[in-house]
């Protein structure tokens, strides 16, 4: 998920990073790990890789555990040549509330030593003037995170205005965002070139429009179950883009349920349920390789309310 205007971005799990350039792994800067089996973890070393030599610090946040599947995955190598990159690992546990519990820091000017365990508070795993991070822990026979990332509302240059105004275009339109964003006093001076010091209210009512966040919803690798379905519902409602697995054709419900994976109907269900705008499925079963069309059209046929059997 890019975040406009911020030259970042966040990655929901850690599967393989091939299929991305490195411009995209480099702008990375925090990770939402559902649960640590292979495919969605495998992809922890090449991201600290692409990383090494910058002044990066990536936050891993995950279930009960992460702090030291980070821990042993950087254990896992030595460090002696780049004792003196800045790049910093942090880990963060998601609590059984969907909040973050526990973190830790790994420094790599440290051998990326495991430095001490902090208390962590709050019920947002982030939360930032532009983008709030919440999350629900689910049932997948271990535990499973679910996350929603919402962009709080935003503000839009108005740039027919400033061409109109015979405006220039510069930094000054940047801190006039940066400042409306942050509440600042609508008195506040924001230095335009060419024009001098004016005050922010005036700035933002003449070229500023607000612009509602968006929200985009990730789950994968949980049961149908009442429990899960109460924590998710809670999660997602009304999310504009929901990203849901489709593990298994609704034909294979009984072995969905074994593994405690969604069906492909599961997904449209959840979908409808939440009020999504939109669905996106995903992490298809290798059983029906290469050919997964079928679960994108029963996902899209449940989500329309159009499914059909039990």
């Amino acid at each position: 998920m890019d975040l406009e205007g911020e030259g970042r971005a966040l990655l929901f799990d850690l599967g393989r990073l091939d299929g991305l350039a490195p411009s995209e792994v480099l702008r990375v800067t925090d990770v939402f790990v559902s649960h640590t089996h292979i495919d969605h973890f495998i992809g922890f070393d090449d991201l600290v890789r692409w990383h090494l030599g910058r002044p990066s610090r990536i936050r891993i946040y995950g279930p009960a555990g992460i702090l030291e599947n980070v821990e042993g995955r950087l254990r896992g190598y030595t460090w002696n040549l780049v004792t003196e990159e800045s790049l910093a690992v942090e880990a963060i546990e998601v609590g059984d509330a969907g909040g973050p519990v526990r973190s830790r820091e790994f420094l790599c000017a440290q051998g990326f030593a495991a430095g001490p365990v902090q208390g962590r508070a709050g019920n947002r795993l982030l939360d930032e003037p532009l983008l709030a991070v919440t999350a629900a822990v689910c049932d997948h026979g271990i535990p499973s995170v679910a996350y929603r990332a919402t962009e709080k509302d935003r503000h839009r240059v108005r740039m027919d205005a400033v061409e109109q105004a015979g405006l220039p275009a510069g930094r000054w339109l940047a801190r006039l965002k940066e400042s409306a964003a942050r509440g600042d006093d609508p008195g506040a001076p924001i230095e335009v070139e060419g024009r001098g010091a004016v005050p922010l209210g005036e700035l933002a009512a003449r070229f500023l429009e607000r612009v509602p966040g968006a929200s985009l919803g990730y789950v994968t690798d949980v049961a149908w179950h009442d429990s899960n379905l109460a924590r998710l519902g809670s999660l997602f409602q009304g999310v504009d883009l929901l990203y849901c697995e489709s593990n298994f054709r609704t034909a294979d419900e009984a072995r969905a349920r074994e593994v405690r994976h969604f069906t492909a109907r599961d997904a449209g269900r959840l979908g409808r349920l939440v009020g999504a705008r939109e669905l996106r499925t995903f992490h298809f079963s290798r059983r029906y390789h290469p050919d997964f069309q079928a679960l994108i059209t029963e996902a899209a046929a449940a989500f329309r309310g159009e499914e059909s059997g039990p």
